[in-house]
């Protein structure tokens, strides 16, 4: 039996490690046990994950571990388990544990660009120099694609921070428009664009990971701005962005 345990971090950290501990739970065809989880979060969890795909049952019982499981990826942090390893386990396994509505959503022409600012430091908010680069290089790719131009092509902007100024400067400047909804509607709706260009943490990296694969971005780590490790965004086919000189 798997027992997902109660781990630090927002929405996004926990429905990661709540993935991984699902798709060993599928792959292995063993019960799953989120009880210890806690039940704040899984109203928000069970709108991403298929209940109907996994044996999930009420179990407390501490004596049932997989982490020799979780050891087999190599993370360098076994609290997060934000490495590369275990991020391609998670994009390569998506159709075990999640609902199809939200693997599989019709695609959508445009760019989405998800900004981390309101719970960060200073120090490790991305500048406008890093999403101007991010912008060029999707439109470069854009330009190079054979994929046929879709009219209208939709721009939306979101945060965590919807309302500051670097959004609404942002999408002044490009001609973007801000997309506001709760969490889990902007993870969905984010997710479905051909073009996307992520920031930092768990919450942006899923907008990478669901849906549509075209054409992903995100910046490349510098040592003074990275926080987790850095392999989380090394998924196969993103691109990074080196946005200093």
């Amino acid at each position: 039996m798997f027992v997902v345990p109660v781990n630090a971090g927002l929405f996004c950290n926990k429905l990661f490690i709540c993935s991984i501990y699902s798709i060993f739970s599928a792959q292995q065809n063993r019960e799953i046990s989120f009880a210890r989880y806690g039940g704040d979060y899984s109203a928000s969890i069970f709108q991403f994950l298929d209940q109907n795909k996994l044996k999930i049952v009420d179990v407390e019982d501490d004596k049932y571990s997989i982490y020799p499981e979780i050891m087999s990826l190599s993370c360098s942090n076994n609290e997060y388990l934000q490495c590369k390893n275990a991020a391609n386990f998670v994009v390569d396994n998506l159709d075990l544990v999640f609902k199809e509505e939200v693997i599989n959503q019709e695609p959508i022409e445009g760019i989405f660009v998800h900004m981390r600012l309101g719970d960060l430091g200073s120090q490790f908010q991305l500048g406008m120099d890093y999403y101007e680069s991010a912008l060029r290089k999707v439109y470069s790719e854009i330009a190079m694609s054979d994929r046929p131009k879709i009219s209208p092509f939709k721009k939306y902007v979101t945060s965590n921070e919807v309302d500051s100024d670097t959004v609404k400067n942002f999408a002044k400047e490009f001609d973007f428009e801000i997309y506001y909804a709760k969490k889990e509607e902007t993870l969905k709706f984010g997710s479905r664009f051909t073009n996307k260009i992520l920031s930092h943490g768990s919450y942006s990296w899923f907008i990478g990971a669901l849906g549509c694969k075209n054409n992903i971005v995100y910046p490349a780590f510098y040592e003074d701005k990275t926080w987790h490790d850095p392999t989380f965004y090394e998924v196969d086919g993103w691109k990074p962005v080196y946005y200093r000189n």
